[in-house]
């Protein structure tokens, strides 16, 4: 019986060890299985998901994209308070050769298209002819006679958003009046309410006084899909003459020796004013 018993337990004990070493190797064949799937999980999760492109010619895209020629933009919070826009516009290099109305004072004077009191953009001094000024994108109407040049007095100054300027050559798209560049004004066609404006100066010495003014309405219907305005705007500056200024009022004598011969020269009009303001002053 004891002998029995302990051939017994020495079974029993080898049965344990065996039972101890192959729970040993299923754990050790168990850890590089989980160490396994953990890296398989991490590699599906670095993956990319799929890409999904989206093409539309209705999408709002960066201009510069698209253009081969830089854009220059200037919002309309930018040139908020100048009396002309081209003030402001001239700002931009390539159109400081630009006319203001306060400049167009004589017929051809300055590239003014011959026309008193026109405001046109001039890109790289090569003439307003061959800038091309348009509205929303599409052509605006001539301001002087027999020329594509577009007097900029006749945009609303109080509905513009924007302005867009190409100043790359763009006659290969839209014709020879845009060899130097395109000028493109957006105008805000979602306005909703009423607003009014009011802007005047004047100089140091008490004259060239000036005043502008606007007030418009819009509002919005068909839940947006459609939009009435309506803007009303004036101006009015008084602008200034040489003889106005004591330091030019004998600039255009003829003959300022001793004894000055008052003679007057065909020339512009604010000429002519500063002779007949020297008049008193001549002996």
């Amino acid at each position: 019986m004891i002998i029995a018993h302990i051939t017994a337990h020495r079974i029993s004990g080898r049965q344990a060890r065996l039972s101890t070493t192959l729970l040993s190797g299923i754990a050790l064949l168990a850890i590089p299985a989980a160490a396994s799937a953990q890296v398989t999980d991490d590699t599906s999760a670095a993956e990319p998901e799929e890409q999904i492109l989206v093409t539309g010619s209705r999408l709002k895209r960066d201009s510069n994209l698209e253009s081969p020629s830089p854009v220059v933009s200037i919002t309309a919070e930018e040139f908020r308070g100048e009396q002309d826009v081209v003030d402001a516009l001239r700002s931009i290099p390539a159109l400081t050769g630009s006319i203001s109305s306060a400049q167009s004072v004589a017929p051809g004077e300055l590239d003014s298209g011959g026309a008193v009191g026109t405001a046109t953009l001039n890109l790289r001094g090569l003439g307003a002819n061959r800038t091309l000024v348009l509205v929303n994108g599409r052509r605006h109407v001539a301001g002087v006679a027999e020329t594509s040049v577009v007097d900029i007095n006749s945009i609303p100054a109080s509905l513009i958003k924007e302005v867009e300027v190409l100043t790359g050559g763009a006659s290969a798209i839209y014709g020879a009046d845009a060899v130097t560049g395109v000028v493109n004004f957006v105008l805000d066609r979602e306005f909703d309410g009423i607003e009014l404006g009011l802007n005047g100066g004047i100089s140091e010495q008490g004259d060239g006084e000036n005043f502008d003014g606007f007030v418009k309405f819009g509002k919005n219907f068909g839940d947006g899909r459609g939009n009435v305005t309506l803007v009303g705007e004036y101006s009015y500056d008084d602008g200034l003459r040489f003889g106005d200024r004591a330091q030019f009022r004998n600039g255009n004598i003829a003959d300022d020796g001793p004894n000055p011969a008052l003679r007057f020269r065909a020339g512009r009009p604010w000429d002519w004013d500063t002779q007949a303001s020297t008049t008193s002053s001549i002996s």
